[in-house]
């Protein structure tokens, strides 16, 4: 690829690295009364949501006290989900590859460099 290009090296990204599990059993567990919240809040495919939606607000009132178990994050402006967990059924059909949350894998941002010699 490097040879094809004319160029000596590249710099190959993603916008960041994704959960895979064999089942939904591999993601975090959430209170029953949490998780409705939080699935009527957060669709699938939402992370963050703005503090002006009614919803958001909401979340507010499933927090716990310990810092270690809370389960959404909030800034000035937007509510986020926290850790890893997934919305998807108990089917072995469903998707296991999930974005979400402010897990370490969600956050990371692979970067590697590639050079010929």
């Amino acid at each position: 690829m490097l040879e094809a290009s004319g160029r000596g090296a590249a710099l190959v990204t993603s916008d960041h690295g994704y959960l895979y599990a064999r089942s939904p059993t591999q993601y975090w567990p959430m209170p029953g009364g949490v998780e409705e919240t939080a699935r009527s809040t957060f669709p699938r495919s939402s992370r963050v949501r703005p503090l002006s939606d009614e919803q958001a607000r909401g979340l507010r009132d499933h927090e716990s006290p310990a810092v270690e178990q809370r389960f959404f994050a909030f800034g000035e402006m937007h509510a986020a989900i926290r850790g890893r967990y997934w919305w998807g059924s108990a089917s072995p059909n469903d998707r296991c590859t999930a974005h979400g949350g402010l897990s370490f894998v969600e956050c990371l941002v692979p970067v590697f460099r590639l050079w010929h010699r």
